[in-house]
């Protein structure tokens, strides 16, 4: 399962990273700060599952969601709870609160 991870935060990332390496299931594809870079990467190449944080600048992660044509399993990650329902409106796997 191709994965990528989306987080301006380098600590989540890197934990999100290492628990991600112990499903021999998951193979990282990249790893981006924010979530323009991770479009243009989405809209290029296949992927199966995403982590993405929801604030960042640029674009949120919310944003992002809601302008891919085709997802892949999504599931955000956020040190707030407040997005979590807008977050499954739009048919996200799984909303994991930080820290992990």
């Amino acid at each position: 399962m191709k994965c990528l991870i989306v987080d301006d935060n380098p600590l989540a990332s890197l934990t999100l990273k290492q628990l991600a390496s112990q499903v021999n299931s998951i193979s990282i594809t990249a790893e981006f700060t924010n979530a323009l870079d991770a479009y243009d990467f989405l809209t290029k190449n296949k992927v199966d599952l995403l982590f993405l944080d929801i604030e960042m600048p640029g674009m949120t992660g919310l944003e992002l969601v809601k302008s891919l044509a085709k997802k892949p399993i999504i599931i955000f990650t956020s040190s707030q709870k407040k997005y979590a329902a807008e977050a499954f409106e739009l048919s996200v796997a799984d909303y994991l609160i930080k820290p992990y």
